[in-house]
């Protein structure tokens, strides 16, 4: 199945998809990269009622990382967290901060309606499942170079982004600014041509 047009903010794209008996589902991709702010350059797949991802993915900077870190190699992360203490400025929380949904700025409240641990770029991955309850979901099968990427819509449904380039430009006045620092190596107006490789799950 070929589908061809537009994005508003990406221009022109052609998606290529196979898909097979067994629920694989090849996706190629070809565009050209806009100018402006790019920090991924992939496919992303819309979900209703997922509600964690699992992931395993090859050290990058460091080769261990605590459980409670969201960079751990492995490891499975849950849209919302069990507890019902809700989220309050300045109320202490008696959670871990992966598993945080809220950001305070001054005044400024951001639900994101996701836990940081969820939402979370997952880099130099191998697999990831987007899942629902009873196991059913959309599984990414990568080559350990790129990236991956869930949000939650205004709609409550879920997107997940697998990404053949990104980037992660930090935010300023980190002082582990250098590790983190890693640039889109695409340049405006260069051709992407990709290919990404999903899988159905129903039930493992």
């Amino acid at each position: 199945m070929t589908i061809d047009g537009a994005y508003a903010n990406a221009g022109h794209v052609t998606f290529t998809l196979r898909v097979d008996a067994t629920g694989r589902i090849e996706t190629a991709y070809d565009c050209i990269r806009p100018a402006g702010d790019v920090n991924e350059i992939g496919v992303a797949f819309t979900l209703v009622g997922a509600d964690r991802i699992r992931w395993n993915r090859k050290p990058n900077i460091w080769s261990w990382y605590p459980e409670e870190s969201i960079s751990r190699l492995s490891g499975t992360a849950y849209r919302l967290r069990p507890e019902s203490q809700a989220e309050a400025y300045g109320q202490k929380p008696n959670w871990d901060w992966k598993d945080t949904t809220h950001q305070y700025r001054g005044d400024i409240n951001g639900d994101y309606r996701a836990t940081y641990d969820f939402r979370a770029a997952k880099w130099n991955v191998y697999t990831c499942d987007l899942l629902q309850g009873n196991n059913t979901g959309l599984r990414t099968e990568l080559s350990g170079a790129e990236s991956v990427r869930a949000s939650v819509n205004p709609d409550e449904t879920v997107v997940l982004r697998a990404n053949s380039h990104w980037g992660s430009p930090p935010p300023a006045g980190w002082e582990e600014t250098p590790l983190f620092d890693r640039p889109l190596a695409v340049a405006a107006g260069q051709r992407v041509t990709e290919r990404l490789v999903f899988r159905m799950i129903d039930g493992e």
